[in-house]
């Protein structure tokens, strides 16, 4: 069956504009994933392209020879700029501009100075065949279980891709005359394949977003489930332990002082921690509101850490843990003051729960030209590896009991992680090498 070029091409285009308009479908529909916007930039770039060829077809031109297979490769790099998005990680400047800048010197050298078809083609495929091996990189590096599937078939797509360039590449050193004419039987394959790849290609960038949300989806339901779970036992244990102390003070008659001390003692902080599970739960749900913002001024850390250990201190000194305030008098951030209360709050609160007794709590405080870093380190019994990692990754992780006997919810370090975010900041957490965790809040400082 004889291909006509032409119709190739407009078919091509065609089908770019499709998929950008999708892409850009899917970015409204789920906003917080990360890549389609960048997806959808590549395909419509790609379509531009392929209108240079569209309308320079009949004489070749610089638009068409030149130009266009430079906004096609760009199309092409956003590509692999949109994966590295998708996985939180960004794309280098120099790389996404970089290759087909280079791309549209050397050819428009051989286009105007040295006029070679071949060597212009030449540079085209290798262009394409590093953006293949760049793509296949990032592929391999290790993702959700859930990805694999998709993966493996992009890893088929950019191979094939890759290796059609290879060929493509060859050809136009080896048999050049097979090669400058784009009506020519191998171009008009070699095109037919590459735009077949790529739909594959885009296909499975719209599958992963999908999995994306069917992923976030259940973390909710899991977070709703789990909200229900802390309402309905750790709510409602204490609630029935301090009715019950009401009870017995209400209606025995031969109760003593001392008895009755003790019962107003644990009424006390029976009372206190559901009041500190009522304000996690209340932050958390905030948290989770669209439009919910930082709001960020200039703060002085030492009026934090001050409000924080007057609160604190109580709780530290039953267990004999000396707080070490190692913050200088004059340390600025720039923060949202109510997110940077909780954060000190939960984290310093967390390493009480988890610090034996007559055990150290230190807070210090590291800047640079671009950061502000609050260090909280703790001589307690550390986190697993898989609670830090599951933490991270933003899943729910389960309460487990203090050094002292202290209930919790799971949400006070996930709050702070978020919290973190919503300031652009990157919360870590690490073992230290002499026991205890340490935690790392690093805030931006504009």
């Amino acid at each position: 069956m004889e291909i006509d070029y032409k119709t190739l091409i407009f078919i091509v285009l065609f089908i770019n504009i499709l998929m950008g308009f999708i892409m850009y479908l899917v970015n409204m529909i789920a906003p917080k994933v990360k890549g389609p916007v960048d997806w959808a930039i590549g395909s419509i770039l790609i379509s531009i392209g392929c209108l240079g060829y569209f309308f320079n077809l009949e004489k070749p031109q610089f638009i068409g020879e030149v130009l266009s297979e430079f906004v096609v490769a760009l199309g092409y790099f956003f590509f692999l700029k949109g994966i590295q998005h998708f996985r939180g990680e960004k794309l280098n400047a120099y790389i996404l501009w970089g290759i087909p800048v280079v791309q549209l010197i050397l050819c428009s050298i051989f286009y105007f100075a040295i006029q070679s078809a071949p060597i212009r083609v030449f540079i085209e495929s290798i262009v394409l065949l590093s953006f293949s091996v760049l793509a296949i990189i990032e592929i391999k590096k290790p993702a959700h279980k859930e990805y694999s599937a998709i993966n493996q078939i992009q890893l088929i797509a950019f191979s094939t891709l890759g290796l059609l360039m290879l060929i493509r590449g060859v050809l136009s050193i080896t048999n050049p005359s097979n090669i400058e004419s784009d009506s020519n039987d191998m171009n008009i394959w070699i095109y037919f394949f590459t735009s077949y790849i790529q739909l594959i290609i885009l296909f499975c960038f719209i599958l992963l977003v999908f999995v994306n949300i069917s992923m976030n989806l259940n973390v909710q339901i899991a977070s709703k489930n789990k909200l229900f779970n802390i309402l309905a036992h750790d709510l409602k244990g204490p609630l029935s332990t301090i009715y019950s102390f009401f009870e017995f003070l209400k209606f025995n008659e031969n109760k003593d002082e001392e008895q009755t001390n003790r019962f107003l003692k644990d009424i006390e902080k029976l009372s206190e921690s559901s009041l500190y599970l009522i304000e996690n739960i209340a932050e958390w749900s905030q948290s989770q509101k669209e439009g919910f913002k930082a709001e960020k001024v200039t703060i002085k850390l030492k009026d934090i850490v001050n409000e924080t250990l007057d609160l604190l201190s109580p709780q530290a000194q039953l267990k004999e843990i000396d707080l070490i305030d190692q913050i200088d008098q004059n340390t600025v951030v720039f923060a949202d003051r109510a997110m940077l209360k909780t954060i000190f709050r939960n984290i310093i609160s967390n390493s009480i729960k988890f610090s034996p007794k007559k055990g150290t709590i230190t807070l210090a405080c590291t800047k640079d030209m671009n950061s502000s870093t609050i260090l909280f380190q703790d001589s307690g019994i550390g986190m697993s590896q898989d609670k830090i990692e599951a933490m991270m990754q933003d899943r729910f992780v389960e309460s487990t009991m203090g050094t002292a006997g202290e209930t919790g919810t799971g949400l006070g370090l996930k709050i702070c992680n978020e919290f973190t975010q919503k300031q652009q900041g990157k919360l870590v957490i690490e073992n230290g090498s002499m026991g205890g965790t340490i935690i790392k809040v690093s805030l931006p400082n504009k």
